[in-house]
C-alpha cells in the first residue's frame, strides 16, 4: 500500500485541495460490481488519515470527474495486489479558493 498526505500551507483565506483525472485505470473483478476494488484501488480520505471522512474508492476507470477536500488535508491510499499490471493513474492536485468547488466529489 502506498499513502501519500496532502497538506495546503497557511495561507491568508480559505482553501481547499482539488484532485483531477488525467488517467485512470486499475483493476477490478468483471463479476463484481465496480463499486467493489477487491484488488486494486485509489481511495482518498477528506483529512489527514484513512480515519477521516471517506470521500471514495475506485477501480477500473471508473472515476469522478473532481474531489474536493473541505479543509487543508486530504489523504490519498493506493493498493494494490501486484498479480496483474495496468495503466494505473495520473491525477493533478491543485489548491483551489474555497467556495468554488460545486460539491465533494462529482
Amino acid at each position: 500500500m502506498h499513502n501519500w498526505q496532502v497538506q495546503i500551507e497557511n495561507k491568508v483565506g480559505s482553501y481547499v485541495l482539488k484532485v483531477l483525472f488525467n488517467d485512470f485505470e486499475l483493476q477490478h473483478d468483471q463479476a463484481l460490481s465496480l463499486t467493489r476494488c477487491p484488488f486494486d484501488n485509489l481511495t482518498f480520505y477528506d483529512g489527514k488519515s484513512d480515519s477521516s471522512l471517506f470521500l471514495g474508492s475506485f477501480c477500473g476507470t471508473v472515476h469522478p470527474e473532481v474531489i474536493y477536500s473541505t479543509g487543508n488535508n486530504l489523504s490519498i491510499m493506493f493498493h494494490t495486489d501486484s498479480e496483474m499490471s495496468f495503466r494505473g493513474f495520473n491525477i493533478s492536485v491543485s489548491v483551489v479558493k474555497a467556495g468554488t468547488e460545486k460539491s465533494r466529489v462529482h
